[in-house]
């Protein structure tokens, strides 16, 4: 993302030199075809090996030997008693399937030494060489004293069955492609946040004169804090709540506040001489008045404890900073909650869009000598019909204004 924002803050055109970095984000996605990386999810899987081993639990092994063998006091000397066969053949089965298929041979120490390089760089030369020794024993040991090969055949002893051969696991994960999803994701999510934010820059004026420079109305549950944690930590994050805080304060500063009451007087006691008509602008008018207890109500669910709530997104990211791996539940949820922001404002872009159709339609008509769509328009406040006149003609003006807004 800053790498994006820097090089488009001094571009002439930030539409071609998005298009320009598109054709470079290409041309580096597709060195990833390159021979070099041709056995990378095999090499990766090697390595996922080399960690299974050293996190496996051998105090379960050991304890069948030495039922008083303290995992935490490995200093201290085992001693071992005979135990059955069967008795360890759990165990037996578990180290095998760890041990069936490594081969240290396949880039593991180069990319053993790439790993330690970028997580521990000031005390890498000490580690890589220390690692070099470690892997080449490890070698020689999974070639002799305990290879696969060793384990299976004491295995098939203890069972008696000398055509024992158990499945271990040998798909190869798709490691290289994951990480390239997760790399055009990333950029794909950097590149439409900046769009955003150009389009949010671009109505920053047209936002001031509609609102007369007032702030927009907050959403209640939410706070931008929580939307950039999102974004510093890799995961999805909301792309509609801008847009729904514009319907907010339209709804509350102009529809309720301004061209309400005239609207709704023109429901109540105009007379329609389209029944059609009249009945969808009734509806059009009931259906935009509805739209604040939405938004009251999905800020309701968004201040709550269920599961599609602020606070459960809270959770996710204090489970992350624990290390514990939330990315596909996190962005699922964040995706439920903008996808019901983005459905309010869709519907109320469209009911405001109709309504506004539906009044201009009512204001040119009034105009004429003789009104045929409401056919009282002229005279419904008496004496105070010019300024009634003129509420339904700044109404239109705002929703006008607003949809010309919310379309960017």
């Amino acid at each position: 993302y800053n790498q994006i924002k820097a090089r488009i803050s001094n571009a002439p055109s930030i539409k071609e030199e998005l298009e320009k970095q598109d054709e470079e984000f290409k041309v580096f996605m597709a060195r990833f075809s390159g021979e070099e990386f041709i056995h990378m999810n095999e090499e990766i899987a090697q390595l996922e090996r080399l960690h299974n081993l050293g996190t496996f639990d051998y105090s379960k092994i050991i304890s069948l030997f030495d039922p008083k063998f303290d995992r935490k006091d490995p200093g201290k000397a085992i001693s071992a008693s005979p135990v059955t066969g069967e008795e360890a053949i759990p165990e037996l089965l578990d180290l095998f399937f760890i041990l069936a298929g490594i081969d240290l041979t396949k880039g593991v120490e180069r990319n053993f030494t790439n790993l330690l390089e970028r997580l521990e760089r000031e005390r890498a030369p000490k580690s890589i060489a220390a690692t070099g020794q470690l892997l080449v024993r490890l070698d020689k040991l999974f070639k002799q004293s305990i290879s696969p090969q060793i384990l299976i055949n004491l295995i098939r002893a203890i069972n008696k069955d000398p055509y024992l051969n158990p499945k271990s696991e040998k798909v190869v994960k798709p490691h290289l492609q994951s990480y390239m999803e997760r790399i055009a994701n990333r950029y794909k999510m950097a590149k439409g946040r900046i769009l955003r934010e150009e389009k949010e820059k671009a109505v920053a004026l047209e936002l001031k004169e509609l609102f007369h420079d007032a702030d927009l109305l907050e959403l209640e549950g939410y706070n931008s804090h929580l939307a950039q944690t999102l974004l510093d930590n890799n995961f999805l994050s909301f792309s509609h709540i801008k847009s729904i805080c514009i319907l907010k304060s339209f709804l509350h500063a102009k529809f309720q506040n301004n061209s309400r009451e005239a609207l709704k007087k023109v429901v109540v006691e105009g007379y329609f001489e389209d029944k059609l008509f009249e009945t969808t602008f009734s509806s059009t008018f009931h259906g935009s008045e509805a739209l604040i207890d939405k938004i009251s109500q999905f800020e309701e669910d968004l201040s709550g404890s269920g599961h599609i709530t602020v606070a459960n997104i809270n959770k996710y990211l204090d489970n992350h900073n624990k290390g514990k791996p939330v990315s596909t539940a996190l962005n699922k949820l964040v995706e439920t909650i903008d996808f019901r922001a983005g459905s309010l404002v869709s519907q109320g872009a469209n009911l405001l869009f109709n309504l506004g159709n539906h009044l201009y339609r009512i204001l040119v008509d009034a105009k004429q000598s003789s009104p045929i769509e409401v056919t009282n328009i002229k005279v419904i406040r008496g004496i105070n019909n010019r300024e009634f006149l003129k509420d339904l003609a700044d109404g239109y003006d705002d929703i006008k204004h607003f949809i010309n807004i919310i379309s960017h």
